[in-house]
């Protein structure tokens, strides 16, 4: 028969209590490192030629993480990154064609009317160039799938990034 007696209960209760915030705390540091570096992969390497060739710079400018970025409740922590919702003085537009790059789309796309510069007609060139309207029409979308953020977001799992800094987060959450 073993048989043991725990002096200072109320102590080790009370410190069995504190772990759970203080470990929603550390892990959602450990959340905020791990989508910053999601970030810099998909900004950083994906979208500037691995993946995407970089234009205008507008999707990468809009790569963010989310205003929301911990969800804690139920004890999950949550960390989103993806193009930016934000709206209002100095905020950004989010980047539509962010998420068909992203997962790829095939189908019909209406093109509003607009002005075009052509510079020859029937193959043959032009005096000057001379500015046509283009009716509005719907046209056949083919953009096969170029991820930016789902690859990136492999590639650091697969480094061991998000298993070491939630590792790290519970380490520092027991140990303080």
């Amino acid at each position: 028969m073993i048989r043991g007696t725990v002096t200072g209960d109320r102590e080790v209760s009370l410190s069995l209590r504190s772990i759970p915030p203080r470990a929603l705390a550390e892990l959602k540091t450990a959340i905020t490192r791990i989508t910053f570096v999601l970030m810099t992969r998909s900004v950083g390497g994906k979208l500037t030629g691995q993946v995407l060739r970089r234009r205008t710079g507008t999707l990468a400018r809009s790569v963010t993480q989310s205003p929301r970025t911990y969800l804690v409740g139920d004890q999950r922590v949550v960390g989103t990154v993806g193009t930016a919702d934000l709206t209002g003085p100095g905020g950004r537009k989010p980047v539509k064609y962010g998420a068909l790059h992203e997962f790829g789309f095939q189908g019909p796309v209406n093109v509003r009317a607009h002005l075009r510069q052509i510079k020859q007609a029937w193959g043959k060139p032009l005096s000057a160039p001379r500015e046509v309207l283009v009716g509005a029409h719907t046209r056949q979308m083919n953009l096969p799938e170029r991820s930016w953020l789902r690859s990136a977001l492999r590639e650091i799992a697969a480094e061991g990034v998000i298993d070491r800094e939630t590792n790290a987060a519970l380490a520092r959450a027991l140990k303080g």
